[in-house]
C-alpha cells in the first residue's frame, strides 16, 4: 500500500482546496494530483459512467509536476449527500455494548446471562432486517479538519465506518445485487455524544440519533476510490486515539454486508447518486475502553485499507455568553447531570 493509503494500481478522487479555491482532482498512489474538469463531485455522480471514464483517463495520463496531496486540504468528497446509516451491524460491537458496557442491562441479570442474551440476539439479527437511520450532510468535515466538541455532554465518541457512494438511482434492487448501485467507497467517522443520545424515562423511545449530526461530527474522505480497486474481503477498519488502537476489524464481522445494505436501502428510500450508505461500526468505541471519551486536545487517526486515512484534532466549540446561556436553557436536564463541568 502506498504512502497515501491508495492502492498502487488504482486511484482516488475527491474535492480539495488550495489557496482558497476548491476543485475536483484525481489522486494517484504517490500523491500526485490531477485536476478534473468537473465543477464538483455532484457533477461526477450525476453521470457516473461517463465521469468514471474521464477520471480513469486522467489517472492513466498523469505525468506529475503539479500539486500533490500534501499541498492541499481535503474537503468532504461528496458535497451534500443523504446519509443512510446502518446500526448494530457488527456482531462484536453489539455484544460488547451489551456485555461489557452494560447497555440494555436487565435488573438482577448476571454477567453470564447478559453475555448469552447478547450472543443470542446477534444470532437472530441475520433473520431480520437491517436497522438504518438517516443523517444530515451539514455534519460533514474533511479528513484533516478540526472536530468541534460542543459543551452539551462530555461523552463524545467515535465510530469509524466504511461508506459506499451511490452511483445511480434504482428502486427495489436485489440485496444480492446492491453492489451494482455502488460507484466507490470512502471513509466516514460516525461520531456521536452519548449524553444526548440516551433519553431516560422514555421506554422504547430511548435513543435519539440527532446527537450524531452535530457540526464536524462526520469526518469524511479524503478520497472516493472506485469500487474496482477495493477488495472488501481484505479491507480493515482501524482507528487510533492519541496513538492507541481503539478499533481494528475486518468486514467479516458485519451482519449485513454492503451489497445487502444498499439493496435494502433501495427499497426503503430513493437513493440518489452521491448518497452515502454507512456500514455501521465495529467493536471498540469509547464506552468499551473504560469511558475514554474524546476531549479537546485528542487526535483521532483513522485508516481503511485502500481508502487512505484521516487525522482529526479535537477542539472545544467556542460559544458566546449568549449562545452558552441559550444552550444551557434548552438542554437543562442534560446540563444539570453532566459528570464533569461543561468545557469552557
Amino acid at each position: 500500500m502506498s504512502a497515501t493509503g491508495l492502492p498502487d494500481d488504482g486511484f482516488g478522487f475527491g474535492m480539495f482546496e488550495h489557496d482558497g479555491r476548491a476543485f475536483v482532482a484525481v489522486c494517484l498512489a504517490d500523491g500526485a494530483l490531477v485536476e478534473a474538469p468537473f465543477r464538483d463531485t455532484d457533477e461526477v455522480f450525476a453521470a457516473w459512467d461517463a465521469a468514471h471514464r474521464t477520471l480513469t483517463q486522467l489517472a492513466e495520463r498523469a505525468n506529475g509536476g503539479g500539486l500533490t496531496y500534501g499541498d492541499v486540504r481535503p474537503l468532504p468528497p461528496v458535497t451534500r449527500p443523504n446519509m443512510h446509516c446502518a446500526g448494530a451491524n457488527f456482531r462484536k460491537h453489539v455484544i460488547e455494548m451489551m456485555y461489557k458496557a452494560g447497555a440494555g442491562r436487565r435488573e438482577g441479570e448476571s454477567d453470564e446471562e447478559r453475555r448469552e442474551r447478547a450472543a443470542d440476539m446477534m444470532a437472530k439479527r441475520e433473520q431480520t432486517e437491517p436497522f438504518m437511520f438517516q443523517g444530515n450532510w451539514s455534519a460533514l468535515c474533511g479528513a484533516r479538519d478540526e472536530v468541534t466538541l460542543h459543551p452539551l455532554g462530555v461523552r463524545h465518541d467515535w465510530e469509524l465506518e466504511l461508506a459506499a457512494v451511490i452511483g445511480r438511482s434504482q428502486r427495489h434492487v436485489s440485496t444480492k445485487n446492491g453492489h451494482e448501485l455502488i460507484a466507490g467507497y470512502t471513509i466516514v467517522n460516525d461520531m456521536g455524544t452519548m449524553d444526548l443520545a440516551v433519553r431516560s424515562g422514555t421506554g422504547p423511545m430511548s435513543i435519539d440519533f440527532t446527537d450524531k449530526f452535530q457540526p464536524t461530527f462526520k469526518p469524511s474522505g479524503p478520497f472516493i476510490v472506485p469500487k474496482e480497486f477495493v477488495d472488501l474481503d481484505t479491507l480493515t477498519i482501524t482507528l487510533k486515539v492519541n496513538g492507541n488502537v481503539m478499533q481494528h476489524e475486518g468486514l467479516d464481522d458485519m451482519v449485513f454486508p454492503m451489497s445487502y445494505l444498499v439493496g435494502y436501502a433501495s427499497s426503503r428510500f430513493r437513493l440518489v447518486p452521491g448518497d452515502l450508505v454507512l456500514s455501521g461500526s465495529p467493536a471498540g468505541n469509547a464506552a468499551i475502553h473504560g469511558g475514554a471519551w474524546l476531549k479537546a486536545g485528542d487526535v483521532m487517526e483513522a485508516e481503511l485499507t485502500y481508502l487512505g486515512g484521516q487525522r482529526n484534532h479535537c477542539v472545544d466549540e467556542q460559544l458566546t455568553d449568549e449562545q452558552r446561556a441559550n444552550a444551557q436553557r434548552i438542554h437543562q436536564r442534560i446540563w444539570d447531570h453532566l459528570p464533569s463541568p461543561p468545557p469552557v
